[in-house]
């Protein structure tokens, strides 16, 4: 089961175990919040980033999760609550691998992210701003991550 609540700006979506059902009404949620808010020129790296640390979550976590997305001046925030205490480690990369490379696409699409870890689980969270120029253009603004937890061997 899957609920979602817009509170004073800020999409709320919470996530029950093993719903992947719920990953799909999450990004769909998103990109109508994203247009709603007028950041269209970030909408479709949320969906992605919104995506990736929900299923992140679902796989990893045997509990609930639990979804936010607040806009920023000119961008979004995306954070991920789970039930699961460890930290998520970056796999190194393999061409033969089909899976494990949510956080290689996080660090790629992300502004800024991390971890922060509270009493009963963990949020990962990301950032994502959009860049106006003078003349009205907006594209993405790109910034490496400052966070990179050990990666896997």
């Amino acid at each position: 089961m899957l609920w979602a609540l817009l509170c004073h700006s800020r999409l709320d979506i919470q996530i029950q175990p093993d719903d992947f059902a719920a990953v799909h009404t999450a990004r769909r949620a998103v990109a109508r919040q994203a247009l709603a808010w007028g950041l269209t020129p970030v909408s479709d790296d949320a969906i992605l980033l919104v995506s990736e640390l929900v299923t992140n979550a679902l796989e990893h976590s045997m509990g609930p999760a639990s979804l936010a997305v607040i806009p920023l001046k000119c961008g979004v925030r995306v954070e991920v609550r789970d039930t699961l205490t460890s930290l998520p480690v970056r796999r190194s990369e393999s061409s033969d691998a089909t899976s494990g490379r949510g956080l290689l696409v996080v660090e790629a699409l992300a502004n800024s992210w991390g971890v922060e870890t509270h009493g009963t689980g963990k949020r990962v969270w990301c950032e994502i701003y959009a860049q106006s120029s003078e003349h009205g253009d907006t594209s993405l603004s790109r910034r490496t991550s400052t966070h990179r937890p050990p990666a896997k061997p």
